[in-house]
């Protein structure tokens, strides 16, 4: 799919050339072009040349029409050479054959008096070749898909049959003779790519005369001799008895040349299967030798790659051992790391653990000292309460005080008395500021800043 689409997006390119482009990139590909002076020839020519499953595709696409297969069978193809007859057919439209069970039959050929004819169909992947005769005949055949190419890489199946008019079976051949891929590649040498077609060759070779050819023969022998024997009869009714003895003596000798004529006939006959047998003989050395030579040079061939996969299976071991070297050292790196930090982290967790411990004494001695000084606080906060009472009950009486200092002095006319009277209020104030609570004697103040630092010190150990 992805080559058809390549070939297209090419053609598309290469059609929009001229002639000296084109020309030109043929030559560079070393592409041999056809003898037009058309764009679209050279053009095909070219990407034929790039991608040849596209020249399969366009030439079935074309072939459609055409889809069945027919057999041709020129005359400068028929030969005989020696007792064997050979005809070849040139069948074409071969490729449509492997997508069809269809049996496709030549036409019939003669040969020795009878009638032949070729079967060809698939089978499965492979080309399949028969050859059928509805007669009885004895005899040996051969059928060679020819190689266009090199003759002597022509593919040959050899078979000897007998042949009956009496069986339902009247053709005999080879199932599987040649696969249609290695059939259908141009690089084999079989297919002729332009015209689809392939050449195929069969001989045949009579291993028996055929019955019917001796039963024409008697006939036509008996004939002739009733024909000589009944001359002299007509000539003369009563031979005499000289003639009769000469008779016998012409008919020993006539004897004695049929059995000679058949025992050159059998000695050549002999001669002849001895000849078929030493060439059958140096065939079959020829194969067997081709066959060891095959043999060693595929095991040879499989020793290389058994070689070279061993070789490469070393190659990747190494480098899997390399590999998992490095891993493992990786992996003690990381260990070694795990440990440290693992030893890390049990000494931070160990300092944690006294720093905890460490505080949790600090904040239980605060705790005590925050109750201790609550408890001062509170008694201070007593204190200061009961020294509040005080002073406001001795101001209380300073103002009672001051009030009969009033009335008293109210109730004096005289100025000297006033001032003997200031005299004693001034002596007397003095005794009041010492009868004066705490709380509003000067220490007032020094309770108020102890007060207010107590406070800080509990707001900052709170606070902490």
């Amino acid at each position: 799919m992805w080559e058809r689409m390549v070939a297209m997006g090419f053609l598309s390119v290469l059609t929009n050339l001229r002639l000296g482009p084109l020309k030109k990139i043929a030559n560079e590909l070393s592409v041999s072009l056809p003898d037009t002076s058309s764009t679209e020839k050279y053009c095909e020519a070219i990407v034929f040349a790039a991608f040849p499953g596209e020249r399969l595709r366009v030439r079935n696409s074309k072939l459609k029409k055409q889809t069945h297969v027919t057999f041709s069978a020129p005359a400068q193809l028929m030969r005989t050479v020696g007792d064997m007859g050979f005809v070849t057919f040139v069948i074409t439209n071969v490729s449509t054959m492997r997508k069809d069970n269809d049996r496709h039959y030549s036409p019939e050929f003669d040969y020795g008096g009878l009638k032949w004819s070729l079967l060809c169909m698939s089978n499965k992947e492979s080309l399949a070749l028969y050859l059928c005769q509805t007669g009885t005949v004895f005899c040996k055949f051969v059928i060679t898909v020819v190689n266009q190419q090199h003759h002597d890489d022509s593919i040959c199946n050899e078979g000897t049959q007998r042949f009956s008019s009496a069986s339902t079976e009247n053709d005999w051949g080879f199932n599987s003779v040649v696969k249609f891929d290695t059939l259908l590649d141009p690089k084999n040498g079989f297919w002729n790519g332009q015209s689809d077609s392939i050449s195929i060759e069969v001989g045949i070779v009579f291993v028996e005369a055929p019955k019917q050819q001796q039963v024409v023969q008697q006939p036509a022998a008996t004939t002739n001799n009733n024909v000589k024997q009944s001359a002299p009869k007509e000539r003369q009714p009563a031979p005499k008895p000289e003639q009769r003895i000469n008779e016998e003596v012409a008919q020993q000798l006539l004897e004695l040349e049929r059995l000679e004529s058949l025992r050159k006939k059998i000695k050549q006959d002999i001669t002849k299967l001895f000849k078929e047998e030493e060439k059958t003989r140096k065939d079959v050395h020829q194969k067997g030798i081709k066959a060891i030579t095959d043999c060693i040079e595929s095991s040879k061939a499989e020793r290389n790659r058994i070689v070279r996969e061993q070789q490469e299976r070393e190659r990747k071991e190494q480098q899997e051992r390399a590999r998992e070297t490095e891993r493992i050292r990786q992996a003690q790196e990381q260990n070694a790391d795990m440990k440290r930090r693992i030893a890390e982290f049990t000494e931070e967790t160990a300092e944690i653990a006294l720093k905890k411990k460490t505080i949790q004494v600090e904040t239980k001695e605060a705790k005590k000292v925050v109750e201790s000084l609550r408890a001062q606080l509170v008694e201070t906060e007593e204190s200061i309460g009961k020294l509040q009472q005080t002073a406001n009950y001795q101001q209380k009486q300073i103002q009672q005080a001051k009030k009969k200092l009033a009335e008293i002095q109210s109730q004096e006319p005289d100025t000297p008395s006033l001032s003997a009277s200031s005299d004693d209020e001034e002596e007397a104030a003095p005794a009041v500021v010492n009868q004066l609570p705490v709380g509003t004697s000067p220490h007032n103040d020094t309770d108020n800043e102890i007060m207010n630092q107590l406070r800080e010190s509990l707001a900052g150990i709170l606070g902490t």
